[in-house]
């Protein structure tokens, strides 16, 4: 499917096909929660959020804590795709837009903007974590 735009049925459609199971959280935003595993032994909860055709993800892991948020995040932001924000004193956030201003496929949608966003975020915990227990 072709299509220019995106709404949030849209993309509930996509995050479905793409396989990833969401629900709604209090604001009206689509949620999902990666489960933690072995690479990362916390829970990372990601929000998928359609506004004027951006297409923004935000993942945040609640019960993982750092110390040097702000350097950590600095140093981040220059080698890594995801934008590492701190969230507070001892936390951080990933996200990342795209802008779908333009013709696009479903599949495009899929693969690089839901699948390589959740994978990219993940990933981004993965590494803080390693580093910090380096």
């Amino acid at each position: 499917m072709i299509f220019k735009g995106l709404n949030q049925s849209t993309l509930r459609d996509l995050l479905d096909e793409a396989g990833i199971a969401t629900k709604k959280d209090e604001d009206g935003d689509l949620m999902t929660v990666l489960a933690a595993d072995d690479d990362f032994p916390h829970d990372m909860v990601a929000w998928f959020i359609v506004d004027d055709n951006w297409l923004t993800i935000i993942a945040r892991s609640f019960d993982f804590k750092l110390t040097d948020t702000l350097q950590l995040a600095n140093e981040y932001n220059r080698t890594h795709r995801a934008v590492a924000c701190v969230a507070e004193e001892d936390g951080v956030f990933f996200k990342l837009a795209f802008l779908l201003d333009e013709e696009v496929s479903s599949q495009y949608v899929i693969e690089n903007c839901l699948r390589f966003g959740l994978s990219s975020a993940w990933r981004s915990f993965v590494d803080f974590w390693k580093a910090r227990n380096s």
